[in-house]
């Protein structure tokens, strides 16, 4: 059995060793280089301002007059190319778009419409159009996406290499790379995750392609830590033909002796990457819930969805108190624009150019049965106006009380504590893989074993986060053994940097030593003359 655990380990290696190396290397610049994605951050400034007063049509007609049978998902309000459009989510359906002006639906946008959307984007160039995306490519790969393709693709021919994606249903920029991200991006989460396009359209073989190879993965760490200690002596050997006097605890030399000191050092911390890299890809499907980054919907994304471990089923709808009834919005948004500007309700009544602020995105949000507008000024600042009470002052969030009322009928069990918090914690948090997230949040520990840790976003009322008992747990299992993303590491930078970086460099060392001793392994060697 030691003869067969040495070989499963010798040939485990050969064909692993490269692949763990690139892990390593790929892991450190995943740090500083994340998939290219269009934050709110981003996208933002970019946005055009609009006057809601030009609103001319309901939210309930623009749905009526696009054919949106029952209730949508969401609805928000922005502008194209200077004309005011409500872009609805239907429940069975990707997104579509209704101008507000007349009422009329809006049609698929071709190649000169996402031309002249990309040129009023950046405010200059002549982009290129270099093709329509029908499904996904290298850059698309997000899955919020596939509500808005077929997506155009422009290059705007800048000293930066910038191309940038167009919703050919909405006409709204979701994408956009520079020729540095897409560089980067190879060394870091293409690699870091097997991802290229080739492979990562096929899911189903991505996903079978990774998990196998992190099993394999996890066998060939936990092998050479049995080696590790099998061969590791306290008192030490005694070796024929060295010159020292004293006993050695390792009995190799060289490359093979680099090799199993590395192992012994940095053999623990390999293995609980790899096996919480696994725990990473659900396999056999035995915990709930989706621990990516790109789960929760947040109010102003295109893409529509950020975040990790969203709310359980029903509970987004119960915190709601029902469904997204658009005859509840009996305000026009132009007249609720204005009662927020007087009030100055979480905005700023000049912006930092020095123009009148305008809202650049608006959200249809429903809380506790009511209906609200929520103007975005900015990607976390915003106003709630009440649409159905034209009496009802705006505010910048919704009450604590009334936050923690509607989570009580939405949780069964008993509450244990509520908070304001305005700083990151343990499961609210940004670090350098996840985007900021915008604070305060409030958080609820309840005593219930289907929710006990609850986040609610105060400026919406919609529940940012939900974790059960075993997402905490999965949270640690994976998340925290993965990214090390423990609170003393990611908020004290550079501290969680200079760990990665240290147990990288050591993983590293552990790879390149294996690599060495398989090359030699299997090499072709030169016969004897004899």
């Amino acid at each position: 059995m030691r003869r067969r655990l040495f070989l499963w380990h010798r040939y485990l290696g050969i064909g692993l060793s490269l692949l763990f190396a690139f892990w390593f290397v790929s892991g450190v610049a995943m740090l500083y280089v994340r998939f290219p994605i269009l934050d709110p951050e981003d996208r933002f400034p970019m946005l055009p301002r609009f006057d809601p007063a030009a609103f001319l049509v309901s939210p309930a007609e623009a749905a009526a007059r696009a054919g949106v049978e029952g209730h949508p998902r969401r609805v928000r309000l922005a502008t194209l190319l200077d004309r005011p459009v409500y872009y609805i989510l239907p429940v069975d359906r990707p997104w579509l778009g209704v101008y507000a002006d007349d009422g009329t639906v809006l049609a698929p946008v071709d190649t000169d419409g996402a031309g002249e959307v990309v040129r009023q984007y950046m405010g200059a160039g002549a982009p290129r159009h270099v093709e329509l995306v029908e499904t996904i490519d290298q850059w698309t790969l997000t899955n919020s996406l596939n509500l808005h393709r077929p997506l155009h693709r422009l290059a705007l021919e800048d000293e930066a290499g910038t191309e940038m994606y167009v919703s050919e249903k909405t006409g709204e920029v979701v994408m956009a790379t520079t020729r540095r991200e897409r560089a980067l991006a190879w060394i870091g989460p293409i690699v870091h995750w097997i991802a290229p396009e080739i492979l990562r359209t096929k899911v189903a073989a991505w996903r079978q392609t990774v998990l196998w190879l992190s099993v394999a993965g996890t066998a060939l760490a936990i092998t050479g830590l049995l080696i590790g200690a099998l061969r590791y002596r306290r008192r030490g050997y005694v070796l024929k033909g060295r010159a020292e006097p004293h006993p050695v605890r390792s009995p190799y030399l060289g490359v093979k002796l680099q090799h199993h000191w590395s192992g012994l050092i940095f053999g623990a911390v390999t293995l609980t990457w790899i096996a919480s890299g696994l725990l990473y890809l659900n396999p056999g499907g035995r915990y709930q819930g989706d621990l990516s980054t790109e789960t929760q919907m947040t109010p102003y994304s295109a893409g529509g969805v950020r975040g990790s471990m969203g709310p359980r089923p029903g509970q987004a709808d119960a915190m709601r108190g029902g469904p997204l009834d658009l005859a509840l919005w009996t305000e026009p948004p132009g007249a609720a624009w204005a009662r927020a500007q007087r009030a100055a309700a979480g905005i700023r009544r000049v912006s930092t150019d020095g123009d009148a602020v305008a809202p650049k995105v608006v959200e249809l949000y429903r809380f506790a049965g009511r209906p609200y507008y929520v103007f975005f000024t900015d990607a976390f600042e915003s106003a709630i106006v009440a649409a159905d009470d034209p009496a009802e002052p705006p505010v910048a969030r919704h009450p604590t009380e009334a936050l923690v009322a509607q989570a009580q009928r939405v949780v069964r069990g008993d509450l244990v504590s509520a908070r304001l918090i305005d700083r990151y914690d343990a499961y609210y948090y940004s670090a350098g893989y996840v985007a900021a997230k915008r604070l305060p949040v409030l958080r609820l520990d309840f005593d219930d074993p289907v929710t006990s840790l609850m986040y609610v976003d105060p400026h919406t009322g919609a529940i940012f986060r939900s974790y059960d008992a075993q997402a905490k747990v999965m949270r640690w299992l994976v998340m925290g053994l993965h990214c090390l993303d423990f609170p003393f590491l990611i908020l004290n930078r550079p501290a969680w940097d200079l760990v990665i970086i240290g147990f990288s460099a050591g993983g590293l060392l552990l790879s390149t030593t294996g690599l060495v001793m398989g090359w030699r392994r299997v090499r072709p060697r030169r016969r004897s003359r004899a």
